[in-house]
């Protein structure tokens, strides 16, 4: 999509490249890390939608809304795979946010809540090494926050839903 951008709008496919390396620096370097500033996770956040708004013909079909203080300290790259799934396998045919996404933060207890409309999909059109990202979630949750988090999974017949909620108080 930026390689399209920098034919017809070379100043929006700048603007694209640097969300992109901030995406990137932050995978990089932060990640690195054992925590990190919620603030941080928000930019990353926002460079996520922001390119992934070039993709759709409906760049306000995607919500972002964030509330509290940015300021706490928690694992890195948390909400990743929950951002990338819920891109991955939204459905934007729909009017209206077809990707909802929440984050919150109030003393210490931070809520990363995602939807996105999706079409129903058949066990036979799941690539065999899909999975892996929830999975790997759930696993550096327990190590990092064990008994300090709740990861709650709604699948619906036309919305995806998921709740995080960590509570980074003590840790």
């Amino acid at each position: 999509n930026i390689d399209s951008l920098i034919h017809h709008d070379p100043g929006e496919a700048s603007a694209a490249l640097i969300k992109l390396a901030g995406i990137m620096r932050y995978l990089t370097y932060e990640t690195s890390s054992e925590k990190v500033n919620l603030s941080k996770e928000v930019e990353y956040i926002r460079n996520f939608i922001e390119l992934y708004r070039i993709r759709i013909k409906s760049p306000e079909a995607i919500g972002f809304e964030v509330n509290g203080d940015l300021d706490v300290l928690l694992a890195p790259a948390l909400f990743v795979p929950l951002l990338e799934n819920a891109f991955k396998f939204a459905s934007f045919r729909n009017k209206g946010h077809c990707v909802d996404i929440n984050l919150s933060s109030d003393s210490g207890i931070v809520i990363f809540e995602v939807s996105n409309m999706c079409e129903k999909i058949s066990n036979a059109s799941k690539s065999d090494n899909s999975g892996f990202g929830i999975l790997n979630l759930k696993k550096r949750l327990e190590l990092i926050y064990p008994l300090k988090h709740q990861l709650q999974i709604e699948p619906g017949e036309s919305r995806y839903s998921v709740k995080l909620l960590i509570d980074t108080n003590a840790n």
